[in-house]
């Protein structure tokens, strides 16, 4: 199998001009909420052949892309011999896909592609065009912890970074004694079941939208003082790849519209599936998503949404979530640690392997 590294907009030429068939590889958080905009934007819709995914749980399960029905596949179809197709990788870790194929030996040819990193190289672009000449949000900080546990000296290191760089904020912590947890199903159950790090998620938006202020997790360390975006109506960013995260860095003025439609969406979801499975999208999805519905462009730059400023990673989220390493820049006002309190001990071994990987095959910046 051959490695390719191209942004998405080659990789769609490299598609349309030479009418490739492609298989996808990978149902998860960036397949759901990058890949149907991304398919319909760049006119790839009539290119899938084949969705796989290596959980047992969604073999044979219909997934709907653009109106068009497929039949999500085991991995055991790639024994079959796909020399003329090319692959698309849309899982973040992604190590025993690549180990797989080649273990097989009868698709040496076969071109893939990694998804989640064709979005690393973002254009030069300035936030301030969307300031106003006044302070628009108030000098707030919220955080949230629930779980009725003490807080870790690594995260007390990460608050008192607040302190240091933004000394005249307000820091609020909201945790079971000052907010409701039950004005949300998805987060209830999520509370109910002892998984504390997707609590936040709901929160920290009902929090910015009825209240106004900035929001971080407590992963986040600032580097410098964050007032000049107070002069925003609204500001979040993306994640290393093209998802919306508002836990990294995040902020408004009260009742900021799109807020709301945020809000809105989170209601018709649950935390506990029907079957009583869990439901593992992560925020990523359910921030991102009504964020497209109003005209964000999965591309990673700079874009204002309904009066919220969605910034690069460059920003927050500098520390790669694959790799580990930290790449600082001039425009950077914080790191995002990515505590990984949600994730598995498998998933860990997973990112690990993944992440030797990637440090072979790809330049990070």
């Amino acid at each position: 199998m051959q490695i390719q590294d191209v942004d998405f907009e080659q990789f769609a030429r490299i598609v349309r001009k030479q009418n490739k068939k492609m298989i996808i590889w990978g149902i998860g958080t960036f397949f759901h909420t990058c890949m149907p905009s991304l398919l319909k934007e760049y006119k790839l819709d009539d290119q899938i052949a084949v969705l796989i995914d290596g959980d047992q749980g969604k073999w044979k399960k219909y997934i709907c892309l653009n109106g068009k029905e497929f039949a999500v596949q085991s991995p055991e179809i790639m024994q079959k011999e796909f020399q003329e197709h090319v692959l698309l990788i849309t899982s973040s870790y992604f190590a025993d896909i690549v180990e797989y194929i080649d273990t097989l030996g009868n698709n040496q040819k076969l071109r893939c592609f990694i998804a989640p990193f064709m979005f690393r190289g973002k254009p030069k672009e300035d936030f301030r065009k969307y300031k106003s000449s006044n302070q628009q949000i108030p000098k707030v900080i919220h955080y949230c912890w629930f779980g009725k546990q003490d807080i870790p000296e690594k995260n007390k290191r990460c608050i008192e970074s607040w302190k240091k760089y933004c000394p005249d904020y307000e820091i609020i912590e909201w945790n079971e004694s000052n907010y409701d947890l039950k004005k949300n199903r998805y987060m209830y159950q999520a509370y109910r079941m002892g998984k504390y790090g997707y609590v936040p998620d709901y929160a920290r938006i009902d929090l910015l939208y009825h209240y106004g202020g900035v929001y971080f997790d407590t992963d986040v360390e600032l580097i410098k003082n964050i007032d000049e975006l107070l002069y925003l109506q609204g500001f979040t960013s993306f994640e290393e790849y093209p998802m919306v995260n508002f836990g990294g860095g995040s902020g408004s003025i009260k009742g900021l519209g799109i807020l709301g439609e945020i809000l809105k969406y989170r209601e018709k979801i649950d935390f506990i599936d029907q079957d009583g499975g869990i439901n593992l999208l992560t925020c990523g999805f359910y921030e991102t998503s009504p964020l497209l519905a109003y005209g964000l462009k999965i591309a990673g730059h700079i874009q204002n949404v309904e009066g919220l400023t969605v910034l690069t990673s460059d920003y927050f989220h500098v520390k790669s979530s694959v790799t580990k390493e930290i790449h600082i820049k001039e425009c950077t006002f914080g790191v995002h640690d990515f505590n990984w309190s949600w994730v598995t001990e498998k998933q860990k071994e997973e990112q690990k392997r993944t992440s030797e990987f990637v440090k072979r095959y790809f330049v990070l910046e």
